[in-house]
């Protein structure tokens, strides 16, 4: 079957078994799902978990799509640099509270690509809001180039009251 259809690499599938069986190939890492992707036809990486950062890191994610019912990626330590046209599509279910990036104490630097977040279900909860760019406890996010896209009632870039960031 693999050989006539487009397989999709998915990065921490609780069942990988089901996975394989409908086509969609299992990665354990993101880096390798992506490696992949940026090497093949298909052109798309699905999390079932965010990518989260803890030392300073780099993505080239040109020509790739990555796309999450939850967040993308969470800066928590260090630098993430994001580079390339590639697309970020976050929270696509629309129930709870995602991010297509996060920086949850960390620095993000963005050099291109297109970031959305899916339309906010819980349009009456302010504790559940969706956002495109997030910061929180100090986190910092630096733009250099991008399309971001509010698809609802949600945010596109939002800092956190509370515990400060910059944007």
């Amino acid at each position: 079957a693999e050989m006539n259809t487009s397989p999709i690499y998915i990065v921490g599938a609780q069942e990988p078994g089901i996975a394989r069986g409908m086509v969609l190939k299992t990665r354990a890492t993101f880096e390798e799902a992506l490696a992949v992707a940026k090497s093949g036809d298909i052109k798309t990486v699905v999390l079932y978990e965010a990518v989260t950062v803890t030392e300073d890191t780099t993505y080239d994610i040109g020509g790739v799509t990555i796309e999450s019912d939850g967040d993308v990626f969470v800066v928590e330590n260090g630098t993430l640099t994001i580079n390339g046209d590639g697309v970020v599509n976050a929270g696509l279910s629309g129930v709870g509270s995602w991010c297509a990036v996060w920086a949850n104490g960390g620095k993000v630097v963005i050099n291109g690509g297109t970031y959305s977040v899916g339309d906010d279900a819980n349009t009456t909860d302010v504790t559940h809001q969706n956002d495109v760019i997030y910061t929180k406890n100090g986190g910092t996010v630096e733009i250099y180039g991008g399309t971001f896209l509010n698809n609802g009632n949600v945010w596109t870039l939002n800092k956190n009251d509370k515990t400060g960031g910059d944007i």
